[in-house]
């Protein structure tokens, strides 16, 4: 079964990425949010 990623906003810059990156390609920060959809959506 595939991975469902959400997508999120950078915390830094605003830009919409997904879930499951590390980091944001505009900015290069850290993405808060590592993981799946559900561990995601619950935080």
């Amino acid at each position: 079964m595939p991975v469902i990623a959400a997508i999120v906003k950078c915390k830094k810059c605003g830009a919409e990425v997904r879930s499951d990156w590390k980091y944001c390609p505009k900015c290069a920060d850290k993405i808060a949010c590592i993981g799946k959809y559900e561990a995601c959506a619950k935080k």
